[in-house]
């Protein structure tokens, strides 16, 4: 059975506790860690380093583990209806054939299985129109101004690929800007910790999905 190729889901879920502000997707993992295929070309590795930086800032922080397999490359455009389920990121300058709108730097994939909140394959796709680096520090200040700081926009893409949305509210890693905040804060790791319980690893490493032959959507954030 075929399954649409994308479709764009705006239905978000916030939780109003003042402590707790993050937006949360209303799909996750059924386990706390996936792994994650990364081989991004040139650069002399700085984008794959950069990239597991990133994977580490959740780890570190959160009940959720993501796991890499380093050197190997997977179309984060792939369809688990057609194959079996793998995470993957790359730099391109179209997303999976669709022109880049000017303002949009990244975008997370999430395939979830029909009729439920389980995801089964996540994806980052990078601009490569877009300019950019890995830098500490303020957000486009000199000598960044109008560069793009890699390992913070995958900080961010990452908490997409956990299931967390955009929270505009306070100051926060899944702000939908470029901004300061280079690190999940309190309240972004609130939203995962909420997803995934210290007990939900306990016995289960995770790991690439199913797909091919099953039925998924995919959700573009």
């Amino acid at each position: 059975m075929k399954c649409f190729s994308f479709l764009v889901v705006v239905f978000i879920v916030l939780f109003s506790n003042p402590a707790n502000l993050y937006v949360i997707k209303g799909y996750k993992w059924p386990q706390a860690s996936t792994i994650i295929h990364v081989d991004i070309p040139s650069a002399d590795g700085l984008w794959n380093e950069a990239f597991e930086t990133a994977m580490f800032r959740w780890n570190d922080t959160t009940n959720f583990e993501f796991r890499i397999v380093r050197g190997s490359f997977v179309d984060p455009c792939r369809d688990p209806n057609d194959r079996r389920a793998k995470n993957g990121v790359k730099f391109s300058d179209d997303f999976c054939g669709t022109a880049w709108s000017d303002q949009v730097i990244a975008i997370t994939i999430n395939w979830i299985r029909n009729n439920s909140d389980k995801m089964i394959q996540t994806g980052v796709v990078f601009n490569e129109n877009k300019k950019w680096d890995v830098y500490s520090g303020p957000w486009w200040e000199t000598p960044y101004f109008g560069i793009n700081d890699f390992r913070r926009i995958a900080v961010h893409e990452l908490g997409h690929c956990l299931g967390l949305g955009h929270e505009n509210s306070i100051d926060a890693i899944m702000q939908s800007w470029g901004g300061d905040v280079e690190y999940p804060t309190a309240d972004d790791i609130a939203g995962v910790n909420f997803l995934y319980s210290a007990s939900s690893n306990i016995g289960n490493r995770g790991g690439d999905g199913g797909g091919g032959g099953g039925c998924f959507i995919a959700v573009i954030s």
